[in-house]
């Protein structure tokens, strides 16, 4: 599987029944503009990540569009090293990102955590404040990581 691909395809894949809810996706996110709040709120997503960049020195660095963002979690700044590897994750290894998104959840905020970076992907819908709930809890649970950085 690491050196061929697996193309399959699914059941109901295309079929009409599976496809009209499609229709009423795009219908709502053309009459709530929820592109264009992507990009207001996604904005202000960028700004205060880059904040929390200049705070934490755990984060490697921010990247994102819109309201979809990865942060690097990282033990140097400098040298980028991660705190874990796909190797340390195989291995069943705790992960720095597992406890990052565990205080995050205890906060009440999901957050995805993938071996040394986190995914953070609040709905098209959301608002300055919800995204400032969710920001804080990832600056709090940030913590974790920068009483481990060198």
């Amino acid at each position: 599987f690491e050196d061929h691909t697996f193309a399959h395809g699914h059941t109901y894949e295309a079929h009409p029944l599976t496809l009209a809810p499609a229709i009423a996706a795009i219908d709502e996110l053309r009459d709530k503009d929820l592109l264009g709040n992507s990009r207001k709120m996604g904005a202000y997503v960028k700004k205060k990540l880059e904040g929390m960049k200049r705070r934490h020195k755990s984060i490697g660095d921010v990247r994102g569009l819109g309201l979809f963002w990865g942060v690097e979690i990282v033990k140097d700044r400098k040298t980028r090293e991660p705190f874990a590897t796909m190797d340390d994750k195989a291995a069943g290894k705790p992960l720095m990102v597992d406890a990052i998104t565990k205080q995050m959840m205890a906060n009440g905020v999901y957050a995805m955590g993938w071996v040394s970076h986190l995914i953070l992907a609040p709905p098209l819908i959301s608002t300055k404040k919800d995204l400032d709930f969710g920001l804080a809890a990832l600056d709090e649970a940030l913590t974790l990581a920068d009483k481990q950085v060198e």
